[in-house]
C-alpha cells in the first residue's frame, strides 16, 4: 500500500469517527459571498414566477396536465406549442384566472393565498404547516407504477403539494419549470405564477386550531425574558468584534481554541457560546475573508459592521424573532443526527424546528404535560407535514409513532430561546434517542407571544381590523403607542425612547458609581439597546441584566461611529442620570483614544505631489490633507474616481525575498507595503533591491514594521534573511563566538554520572560529547588522575579537541562492542526519528525499548491501532518513512537471518533509544 493511499485511508476513518460522534464540531452553514446580505440571501423571487417562461421545457404529458387545470371543458390540442399557447391565453385573461380560482378546493385556495402574502415565494415544509395548523389535511397519497423520484419524500407535505405542482398551480425551485435566476436553488422552494396570485382572494388567516389538552403540575418557572436572548446574541457579536472575528477550520467548523477564548471571556455562558456564535453566522452578521477558500486564525470571519448597525436598529421584538428564525438553522447535536436517520428525514431538522415555532400557538394557556404537548402536536397538525399519508384507504402505522426529536426541541431550543416556560431545568441541546425526557409540564411564555406577533407582522397576518401586535409590550414600539395598547403591567409603565420620565417614573436602565449598568429587561427599547452598545454584558438575568463600563467597551462603541457626548446623552436619557466619575472616566477614555485614532473607515487619497493634493482638496468637500501628498476623506463622503485599496481586507502579497536576501517586488503593492520597502532597502547592482543595514539600524519605521513586511510576502523569508534583520534592528541579541573545552569518550554520559567528575562538566552537545567550563578544567583533571585515568592532554590550556578522557586499550576495545550510553528515556518523537537518521546515516546499530503497534479489524472494516506490549532488542535501521503524518522505523533486528524478519516500528511507541558504536 503506497503512502498516498494510506493517507486517503486515515481521512476516511476520522470523517467516519467525526460522523458517528454526534457531538463532534458542526459545520459552519453560511454563504461565502461577501455581496449577498442576510436580509436577500434566502428572497424568493420577487411577486412570484413566470408560469410561460418555463413551459418550453416541459413535456407533452405535464402541459396536458397543466392545461386541464387551466382550460378545463376544452378539447386540448396534442403539439406542445398549442398546449402552452392555451395555458397562456388563459393566464392572460382575467376572468379565466377567476374561473381556476373558483374551482380551487379550499387547501389550495389556503395555501396560495399564504404564497401571495409570502411575496410569491416560500418553503415547502412551512407551507405545508401552515395549512396542517388550519385543520387541512392531505389528500390519500397516489402512487403511480414506474415513479422513482420522490419529491419531499413519502410525506403529507409531498402529498398536498406535488399535485399543485403537476398542475401549474406552484412552480418547485430547482426542477425543469423553474427559470434560471428567478430565485434560490432549493429544492423545498414553491413559487406561483404573479398573474394567478393576484386574483387569489386575500383575508386574513384563520387561528391554528387549538389542542384540547388537561392542564398539568407542577406549574412551571417563569421563562426568562425574550430580551434576554436578544441581549446574549447582541453582546456575543460585539466581543467577536473585539477579538478580530471568528477563525474557521479547513472543515469549516468553529476552531476549538477560539471557543476556549469565548467561554473565558464570558464564563457564566461558558456552555452557551459555541450555539451564539453559530446564531450570528445564521443571522449573516459575519462577513468571509476576502480572499476566496481561506481559512484557520490569519483569515477570519469578521462582523459586518453595517449588518450589526441593522439590527441595533431593529425592534426588540423583531430582533429576537430574527433570532428564532435563525436558529432553526443552528445544529442541535443528536435531536439532527436522530431526525436525519429516524423514519421522517425527508425533511431536514431546520424545518422540524420550524414548523414546533409555528404550531405553538396551538397550545392551550395553562400548562400542559410535555409528553401529552408533543404527542397532540404530531397527531394533531405535524404528522400531516411530514408523516407518512394514507395509502388507498388504509391508515399508515408509521404516521402514529411519535418521534422523540419533537418532546426535545420543545424541552431544548423552545426553553432556550424563552418560548416556553418549564418546571425542569433547562436541558442541554440535544438528547440521544432512548433518552425519555424527564415529565415535565411547560406553558407559553412571554417569548411565544412576541415571536407570533413578529410573524404575523412580517408574513402579512396582520389585517387592518387587528394590528397584530397587541401582544407586544409598549416599550418595543416606540412612544405614541399607535400600534396598540400594551397588556403588561410592567410594559405599561416603560418610558418613551429619548424622553425625560414623570418623577418617580421608572427608567430602564441604572448607572451606578462603581461603573455598572444595570437593565430592567421588560422596559427596554430600541433605544435603550442602542445605548448599552458601550457596556459588557456581565450577567442575563431571567428580568435584569448587569453591564460594566470599560475602557475597551467605550473605544468599541467609539469604534461604531458614536462620540463620546452621544453616549453619555444615550446613557443619561434611559437611565436619568450618569456618576460624574463615570463621566469623567468616560471623556479621559475617549481623550486618550484621540490621541492615536485608528479606523478601518478611513479613506486616504494619495497624490503626486503636494501641488496636485491641494489643487484637489478644493473639490474634496470636508476633506483635510494629511503630510506631504495625501488628502484624509471624512466618511461617507464621496471619493474622487481613482485607483483604490481597501486596508481591511487582506493586503496583496507581492513581495519575495531570495536566499542571498535580495528583494523582489512580484505584484502591486500598497501604501504600507511600499513604505517599508523604500524605507528598508537600497538599490543594488542591475537594480536589485536589498536590505540596508544601516538603514534597519537606524529603525524608521514603527515596531510593527516586521508584521507589515511578513503579510505582504509571496512565500516565507529564509530563515537566515529573518535573523539578520532581528540582529540589524536590535530585536534580538547578535551571536557570540568563544572558545570552548571539550570533554569527549563514547561513553561520556557514563562518565558523567560519576559524583567526583559530575560537578565539573556542563552541557551534553550529544551522547559523547560534554561542555567544560574554562574554571573547572584543572580540577576535572586532577579528578580523573585520581581516579587513576589516563588524559589526553595536561589541562592546562583550551585546546582544540578539548580535554579527552580515556581508560586503556581494554575499555576502548569493550566500547567498540557495547552501546555508546545507557537507554535514553524521555525524549520527543521528533529528537528520535532525528538520532535514528543520524544512525542510519552512520551504518550504525541502536537498541530500542518500544511498544508494537498492534492492528485489529472492526466493523465495517475500519484498522484500529493500538499499543503492544513493551519489549528491548536490538536494530540495523533501514529506513525511516511516514505513513500519513506518523513517522515509522523500518529496521532489521539484529539476529534476523533474512529480509523477511523486518519490522516497521512506530516511532511515537519508542520509549527508550541508545545507539551502539
Amino acid at each position: 500500500m503506497s503512502d498516498g493511499d494510506q493517507r486517503l485511508l486515515f481521512a476516511i476513518e476520522r470523517r467516519m469517527d467525526d460522523d458517528d460522534d454526534a457531538d463532534a464540531p458542526l459545520p459552519v452553514a453560511a454563504d461565502r459571498d461577501p455581496s449577498a446580505r442576510a436580509s436577500t440571501r434566502m428572497r424568493p423571487a420577487a411577486g412570484g414566477i413566470d408560469l410561460t417562461r418555463a413551459l418550453p421545457q416541459l413535456q407533452a404529458t405535464d402541459l396536458q396536465r397543466i392545461a386541464r387545470r387551466f382550460a378545463p371543458g376544452i378539447r386540448l390540442p396534442v403539439k406542445k406549442a398549442d398546449l402552452a399557447r392555451t395555458i397562456a391565453d388563459t393566464l392572460g385573461s382575467p376572468p379565466r384566472i377567476d374561473a381556476v380560482v373558483a374551482r380551487l378546493a379550499p387547501v389550495e385556495l389556503e395555501l396560495l393565498a399564504e404564497l401571495a402574502r409570502r411575496g410569491g415565494g416560500a418553503a415547502a415544509w412551512e407551507l405545508a404547516t401552515h395549512v396542517a395548523l388550519r385543520g387541512h389535511a392531505p389528500p390519500t397519497l397516489e402512487r403511480r407504477p414506474h415513479e422513482f423520484y420522490r419529491w419531499l419524500g413519502s410525506s403529507g407535505a409531498s402529498a398536498l403539494l406535488k399535485p399543485m405542482v403537476e398542475e401549474g398551480l406552484l412552480v418547485r425551485a430547482g426542477g425543469p419549470a423553474w427559470p434560471p435566476g428567478a430565485g434560490p436553488y432549493d429544492d423545498a422552494w414553491v413559487g406561483a405564477d404573479p398573474r394567478l396570485l393576484a386574483r387569489v382572494p386575500l383575508r386574513r388567516p384563520a387561528d391554528p386550531v387549538p389542542l384540547d389538552l388537561p392542564a398539568a403540575a407542577p406549574p412551571p418557572a417563569g421563562a426568562p425574558h425574550p430580551m434576554a436572548v436578544v441581549l446574549e446574541v447582541i453582546d456575543a457579536a460585539l466581543l467577536v468584534l473585539d477579538l478580530g472575528g471568528v477563525p474557521l477550520t479547513r472543515a469549516e467548523t468553529i476552531a476549538r481554541p477560539f471557543v476556549r477564548r469565548l467561554e473565558r471571556e464570558r464564563p457564566l455562558r461558558a456552555g452557551r457560546m459555541e450555539t451564539l456564535v453559530h446564531t450570528l453566522f445564521a443571522l449573516g452578521l459575519l462577513r468571509p475573508p476576502s480572499e476566496a477558500g481561506a481559512t484557520g486564525r490569519a483569515h477570519p470571519w469578521l462582523v459586518d459592521r453595517e449588518d450589526l448597525a441593522t439590527f441595533l436598529r431593529l425592534p426588540p421584538y423583531l430582533a429576537y424573532a430574527a433570532i428564532v428564525d435563525a436558529s432553526c438553522r443552528v445544529g442541535d447535536g443528536r435531536v439532527d443526527v436522530g431526525w436525519g436517520e429516524g423514519a421522517y428525514g425527508d425533511a431536514r431538522a431546520g424545518a422540524l424546528r420550524r414548523a414546533v415555532f409555528d404550531a405553538l400557538p396551538a397550545l392551550p394557556a395553562h400548562p400542559v404535560a410535555l409528553e401529552e404537548a408533543a404527542t397532540a402536536l404530531w397527531r394533531g397538525p405535524l404528522v400531516n407535514v411530514f408523516g407518512w399519508p394514507e395509502r388507498a384507504g388504509v391508515p399508515s402505522q408509521y404516521g402514529r409513532r411519535q418521534p422523540w426529536e419533537i418532546a426535545s426541541v420543545l424541552a431544548g431550543t423552545c426553553v432556550r430561546l424563552a418560548l416556553l416556560a418549564t418546571s425542569e431545568a433547562p436541558r442541554a441541546l440535544g438528547m440521544p434517542p432512548d433518552d425519555v425526557p424527564p415529565p415535565q409540564s411547560i406553558a407559553l411564555a412571554l417569548g411565544a407571544r412576541w415571536y407570533a406577533a413578529a410573524r404575523a407582522r412580517l408574513l402579512g397576518h396582520a389585517g387592518p381590523e387587528d394590528d397584530g401586535l397587541a401582544l407586544v409590550p409598549h416599550a418595543t414600539r416606540g412612544a405614541s403607542g399607535a400600534d396598540g395598547a400594551a397588556t403588561d403591567d410592567a410594559a405599561a409603565t416603560a418610558p418613551a425612547a429619548g424622553h425625560d420620565a414623570a418623577p418617580g417614573h421608572a427608567w430602564p436602565l441604572v448607572v451606578q458609581p462603581n461603573f455598572e449598568v444595570l437593565a430592567y429587561l421588560d422596559r427596554l427599547d430600541t433605544e435603550a439597546v442602542a445605548a448599552l452598545t458601550c457596556a459588557t454584558a456581565v450577567r442575563i438575568d431571567p428580568n435584569t441584566a448587569a453591564f460594566e463600563l470599560d475602557r475597551r467597551s467605550v473605544s468599541r462603541a467609539l469604534g461604531l461611529g458614536r462620540d463620546v457626548d452621544g453616549l453619555i446623552a444615550d446613557l443619561r436619557a434611559h437611565a436619568g442620570a450618569v456618576p460624574a466619575n463615570v463621566e469623567r472616566a468616560m471623556r479621559d477614555w475617549a481623550e486618550r483614544r484621540d490621541r492615536l485614532r485608528a479606523t478601518l473607515d478611513a479613506r486616504l487619497v494619495e497624490y503626486a505631489d503636494e501641488a496636485a493634493r491641494d489643487a484637489a482638496l478644493a473639490q474634496l468637500p470636508r476633506a483635510r490633507p494629511v503630510g506631504e501628498r495625501f488628502a484624509l476623506i471624512p466618511p461617507r463622503a464621496k471619493a474622487p474616481a481613482g485607483e483604490r485599496h481597501r486596508y481591511r481586507d487582506t493586503p496583496e502579497r507581492g513581495i519575495t525575498v531570495d536566499a542571498a536576501g535580495n528583494v523582489r517586488i512580484t505584484g502591486a503593492l500598497d501604501l504600507a507595503g511600499r513604505v517599508v520597502v523604500h524605507a528598508l532597502t537600497r538599490a543594488g547592482p542591475r537594480g536589485r533591491l536589498a536590505f540596508d543595514p544601516d538603514a534597519v539600524r537606524a529603525r524608521p519605521l514603527p515596531g510593527g514594521w516586521r508584521d507589515v513586511l511578513k503579510a505582504r510576502l509571496a512565500k516565507a523569508m529564509p530563515a537566515h534573511v529573518d535573523a539578520l534583520l532581528l540582529a540589524w534592528s536590535g530585536d534580538a541579541p547578535p551571536p557570540a563566538l568563544q572558545g570552548a573545552v571539550l570533554f569527549r569518550h563514547p561513553r561520556a554520559s557514563a562518565w558523567a554520572q560519576h559524583p567526583r567528575l559530575a560537578p565539573y562538566l556542563g552541557a551534553a552537545l550529544n551522547d559523547a560529547t560534554y561542555l567544560v567550563a574554562g574554571e573547572a578544567i584543572a580540577p576535572l583533571a586532577a579528578a580523573l588522575r585520581e581516579l587513576g585515568v589516563e588524559v589526553d592532554g595536561t589541562g592546562a590550556a583550551p585546546v582544540v579537541g578539548g580535554v579527552v578522557a580515556v581508560a586503556g586499550a581494554e575499555a576502548r576495545a569493550a566500547a567498540d562492542a557495547a552501546p555508546v550510553d545507557r537507554l535514553v528515556t524521555g525524549l520527543s518523537t521528533r529528537r528520535v526519528r532525528e538520532r535514528l537518521e543520524e544512525a542510519i546515516a552512520a551504518h550504525q546499530l541502536v537498541e530500542l525499548r518500544y511498544a508494537p503497534e498492534r492492528e485489529r479489524y472492526g466493523r465495517y472494516g475500519r484498522v484500529h491501532r493500538s499499543r503492544g506490549k513493551v519489549r528491548t532488542a536490538r536494530f540495523e535501521p533501514l529506513l525511516v518513512r511516514h505513513r500519513g503524518s506518523l513517522p515509522y522505523l523500518h529496521a532489521r533486528p539484529v539476529d534476523a537471518e533474512g529480509d523477511d524478519d523486518e519490522e516497521l516500528i512506530r516511532i511515537g511507541y519508542v520509549e527508550a533509544i541508545a545507539v551502539i558504536g
